[in-house]
Parts: structure tokens; C-alpha cells; sequence
């Protein structure tokens, strides 16, 4: 075998090699984020069922937020009604098995769980034309989300393909602050 063909014999394959990995890849992000996505969504479920229970009992909306270290002030309970015992009237939880934390979070932001829609970084919640921006609700917001894994966040809860997906339905997307938002209950 003459060194050209010795050549050959390694250059095609690794250009094949090379071509796989180039159309792989973009196969691959898009597994990535249809897995956060999901985990964002199955986050959104337990947080909601919780919501929902702790304001039957109680009689308005919850709140519950994660917290970046121990000393951080959000570790206080009441910063954790779902998941720390609290001295309220009708409590019957815990309502979640941990407190909320960052690690719940995919892309390892924050974590809370809102009760008044008027709260930032949520601009309001528009439903079949119906806005609800205002007075007292759940809502779960999520830090640090990129676009991608938002807009598959919002085609799964919404099921929307419009240009408005970012700020019409259940899910709103803040670009500023990266923040995914989820309305639960109004």
C-alpha cells in the first residue's frame, strides 16, 4: 500500500467520524433541553398539587422559596410553608417532602414559589384574552433558564407556537432576568 492510499485510508474515515459529531451535536443540546425541560415541568406538578392542598386548608396561597446557603434568610419558615411546620390554623402539612432548593432547579437559579400575581418578575398572566395579573395566586418562577428550554416549558403547559409565547398563557418567560414563570393557581 503506497502512502497516499495509507492517507486516504485515515483520512475518510475520520472525516466521516468528524462529520457524525458535527450533525450529532445539535441532536444532543436539544435532548439537553427537552430533559430540563421536563424536570421543570414534573418540579411545576409537585410544587402545584402541594399549592393547591396548602390553600384548601389554609385559605390563600402559599409561599415557599429556596435558599442560596444556610445563613441565607430565606432558610426562615416562612419563607417554607409547604415544607417546615408552621403554626397556622388548619396547617396539615408538610406539604412538600424538602424545602424548595436551588438544586431543584436545572440550571441551578432560584426557586419560588409566589402568592400574589402582582409579585415580579412576572408581568401579569393573559389567558384566552383574561387578564389575572392582579391579587392573590401561585405562581413558580425559575431562574437562570435559557430561551430554549422556556419556549419547550411553554409548548408543553400551553401548547402555543405564536410570537406571544413569552408573555399569553400559564408560562412567561423574562428575559431580562432569565426567569421562567408558572401560573398554578389564581
Amino acid at each position: 500500500m503506497t502512502s497516499r492510499n495509507r492517507f486516504a485510508g485515515i483520512v475518510v474515515p475520520s472525516s466521516v467520524i468528524v462529520l457524525l459529531v458535527v450533525m450529532a451535536t445539535p441532536a444532543l443540546k436539544d435532548m439537553e433541553a427537552s430533559d430540563r425541560a421536563w424536570e421543570i415541568i414534573q418540579l411545576e406538578q409537585r410544587v402545584e398539587v402541594a399549592a393547591r392542598r396548602f390553600t384548601a386548608d389554609i385559605g390563600y396561597p402559599p409561599c415557599e422559596r429556596s435558599a442560596s446557603s444556610a445563613g441565607d434568610e430565606y432558610m426562615e419558615p416562612r419563607y417554607h410553608e409547604l415544607s417546615l411546620r408552621q403554626s397556622m390554623k388548619n396547617w396539615r402539612g408538610p406539604y412538600l417532602d424538602q424545602m424548595l432548593c436551588m438544586a431543584d432547579n436545572p440550571f441551578g437559579g432560584d426557586v419560588i414559589l409566589h402568592r400574589d400575581l402582582d409579585e415580579p418578575p412576572a408581568s401579569g398572566f393573559s389567558l384566552d384574552s383574561e387578564d389575572l395579573g392582579h391579587g392573590p395566586g401561585s405562581y413558580l418562577t425559575l431562574t437562570s433558564v435559557p430561551v430554549e428550554v422556556a419556549r419547550l416549558v411553554d409548548e408543553y403547559l400551553d401548547g402555543k407556537g405564536e410570537d406571544a409565547w413569552k408573555s399569553q398563557g400559564r408560562v412567561e418567560w423574562n428575559a431580562k432576568e432569565s426567569a421562567l414563570s408558572i401560573l398554578l393557581e389564581r
